[in-house]
């Protein structure tokens, strides 16, 4: 005999799950167990005859209900106490030991109280919605939940700030609850499920889903009912021994999640209060439990995901060979698309680094001053800063292969126009506008990196995509100036501009979507510039940055005049030394990914530093270099090739580990804002400390300080737990 289960709406059952090899997960800290307190802030939005409801709610301070015909004043009551102090006690408690909560919050009962939702924002806490008010959503139709869904998110957006990206339904949910929120396209997780002690994702009409089982067993609700917690020093030794055997078990290699529940109305009573303040004085006292918002353990969960499952694998197939390990993790989608966005961002950087050996050309043609041609060198990075806080919206409406294909193909369109146009003026502002376009392709490649890669190997892909740029300066230096000479920077400029087109659409052409990716809805410019700039882990990244960047630029515009200027160099060993530096930059870019990922575990802070301090030295060496030793010139180069000219790819990869996910691609798009400024601060300055002094030696030591004082401050750092905001491939 067999039983099959039949063929029923809604979720299929599992009920193996992850089965005896259960993922070998690692927490931030390497925490043993991850705890995410909750808060199910329901108060008024329960069933009640104000309501209009004909009926009284139940799960008050007793186990008595009051008939449908009479109005229960003490049911009422009860719940008011948790909106008008229990939910403040609870606050003041998170407050006090710097305990970051979720709230499963009904919309409606916000509404009654925005005070909560105003606290909940400033706090950091994370709002998740508990329905529009806390009623059954199995008893309603398709429509109707569709309907409550939607003004649940924007209730609780209107009160908290922020939308909600996580859903917990009252008790269970309907058999269409899931694919909703799926279709809705904004939510990151729900908690409508007891089965697990770790998320894992489902299949919801073809898109991954995460679910992160919530539990009713450590839960206050157990005050009230049978069977139940007959005292805080109940609730605490509940708690306390469940988070033990957590512990225990992420002791022997095994770290879970642990889930609480929490009510106003009744862990906010003052004696209940306290047992929850004990088990969080004992959790924060054992020095290896991270306590998370729910959000932020989805966030993780989606990152990490693909390392514990490699982990799973080896415990499963103890004799997997070193070759399937390594095609395990190096899956051939991410590496495709991958090598699609490179592709890409060669023609855009054959574009962008081609302008400014055309320069010399414009500026006879045109007729043009030194100091107006010099604008044109530097038009197409103008339009990238001025367009980098702006690009974030296109990349998120578009998605990362649409957007890299806009962004390419209106950059080549506009370099294309700018050489058919006769007045300089048009010129240059149509260069411009090309460096806004290039914008969004660039970010919309970062976000490709991002998106495919978990912290493990984003370093090496992100080293991968960023040697474009140096091999699309080669290219553009060894071809551009000559068709220049034989034909006119006008057919230069063409030639320029079809390469960028050309390359866009092959990249395109390899480079496939996240499976799992969705066009979400992110908080938008408005809220995150102010986020990113009172986050002191961003603002530091992008100072790193700016200083990185600044550098980079200023070694590669006057690397060439320093040494026939001052060191009486010819011009073709000049341009040797420059092919040195921007060949040890594409060394450099791909050795930082590796060092950081494998070296330092996907810490970025270590690498950063070491950057700093070689190009320190390295800028130093040229500021003392002797006549009698030119030959030391190409080491020195070569140095600041692999330090500060392959930079960027691992600051990009800092501010990405380093943004909410929530705030989707903005954050990185105000980092290209500033670093992109940096080329037009760094560069002049550096030119400016030459005309001063008479030599660019003090512009050299001018460099080496800048670059040593920023090494603490890239070795201050820290990545903060769960907020890293990409999504790994499955």
């Amino acid at each position: 005999m067999r039983l099959e289960d039949q063929a029923v709406p809604g979720p299929p059952r599992d009920y193996v799950g992850y089965g005896r090899q259960r993922p070998r997960v690692v927490w931030p800290d390497e925490a043993r167990v991850a705890v995410n307190l909750v808060v199910n802030y329901e108060e008024g939005s329960e069933y009640s005859m104000p309501a209009g409801d004909g009926r009284n709610e139940g799960l008050a301070e007793i186990n008595y209900v009051m008939p449908s015909e009479f109005r229960d004043l003490a049911a009422e009551s009860v719940y008011e106490y948790g909106s008008r102090t229990g939910i403040w006690r609870l606050l003041s408690l998170f407050e006090e030991y710097d305990i970051k909560s979720t709230f499963f919050a009904c919309a409606v009962a916000l509404e009654r109280n925005p005070e909560v939702g105003t606290w909940v924002r400033e706090a950091g806490h994370e709002p998740c919605s508990h329905g529009w008010r806390w009623t059954e959503h199995w008893l309603l139709d398709r429509e109707e939940e569709r309907a409550r869904i939607l003004a649940a998110i924007g209730a609780i957006e209107k009160t908290c700030g922020e939308r909600p990206r996580g859903w917990y339904c009252r008790y269970g949910p309907s058999v269409n609850t899931r694919e909703l929120l799926v279709e809705e396209g904004g939510f990151v997780y729900d908690a409508d499920a007891y089965n697990d002690d770790l998320p894992y994702f489902v299949n919801v009409n073809d898109t991954r889903h995460l679910v992160v089982p919530y539990s009713f067993t450590y839960n206050d609700g157990r005050y009230v009912l049978a069977q139940g917690y007959a005292s805080p020093t109940d609730f605490f030794d509940h708690c306390k021994r469940a988070l033990d055997e957590y512990r225990r078990e992420g002791a022997a290699g095994a770290p879970k999640m642990m889930s609480i529940g929490l009510h106003a109305r009744w862990a906010g009573q003052a004696a209940r209060t306290s047992g929850l303040r004990e088990f969080i004085e004992y959790g924060l006292a054992q020095g290896d439990v991270w306590f998370a918002r729910r959000l932020d353990i989805a966030n993780w969960w989606l990152e990490h995901h693909e390392d514990f499952a490699l982990a799973r694998a080896r415990r499963a197939s103890p004799a997997m060979s070193r070759r399937e390990r390594w095609r395990t993790r190096f899956a051939a989608p991410k590496w495709r698309s991958l090598a699609g966005a490179t592709v890409a961002q060669v023609g855009l950087s054959f574009l962008e680094q081609g302008v400014p050996s055309l320069v010399p050309f414009l500026k006879r043609d045109l007729g043009l001053s030194s100091a107006v041609a010099g604008l044109y060198g530097t038009g197409i990075n103008l339009g990238r800063s001025l367009a980098g806080p702006l690009s974030s919206r296109p990349v998120e409406r578009l998605g990362e292969r649409r957007a890299i294909l806009v962004g390419c193909w209106t950059a080549g369109a506009l370099a294309i126009a700018a050489s058919l146009t006769q007045p300089a003026p048009l010129v240059l502002f149509l260069l411009i506008l090309s460096g806004t376009a290039q914008t969004v392709a660039i970010l919309a490649g970062i976000n490709a990196v991002t998106t495919w890669f978990a912290s493990g190997t984003r370093g090496i892909a992100m080293g991968v995509r960023q040697t474009a740029v140096p091999v699309g300066g080669l290219l553009a230096a060894a071809i551009l100036p000559f068709v220049a000479l034989t034909l006119g920077w006008r057919q230069a400029l063409l030639i320029a501009g079809g390469v960028s087109l050309a390359t866009a659409a092959l990249g395109v052409a390899i480079y496939r979507d996240h499976p799992a990716a969705r066009v979400q809805q992110h908080e938008g410019l408005r809220a995150a510039i102010p986020i990113v700039l009172r986050d002191r882990w961003l603002r530091r990244a992008i100072a790193i940055g700016v200083v990185l960047a600044g550098g980079q630029y200023a070694v590669v515009a006057y690397i060439q005049l320093f040494l026939v200027e001052d060191l009486d160099t010819s011009a073709s060993f000049a341009a040797a030394v420059l092919v040195v530096t921007q060949a040890f930059a594409i060394v450099g870019r791909l050795t930082w990914g590796v060092v950081s990922d494998v070296t330092f575990g996907g810490s970025r802070r270590e690498v950063l530093a070491l950057i700093l301090s070689i190009a320190a030295l390295a800028a130093l060496g040229m500021a003392f270099l002797p006549h009698a030793l030119l030959w030391l010139v190409f080491p020195l180069a070569g140095a600041l090739g692999f330090s500060a000219v392959s930079a960027p790819g691992m600051f990009l990869v800092q501010v990405s580990d380093l943004s909410p996910r929530e705030l989707g691609a903005a954050p990185m798009g105000i980092a290209i804002g500033f670093i992109q400024g940096a080329t037009f601060l760094v560069p002049p300055l550096f030119g400016l400390l030459d005309d001063v002094s008479g030599s660019f030696r003090a512009s050299w030591f001018g460099l080496a300080a800048l670059f040593a004082v920023t090494i603490p401050i890239a070795l201050s750092v820290r990545t903060r737990p769960g907020s890293r905001r990409t999504d790994s491939s499955a």
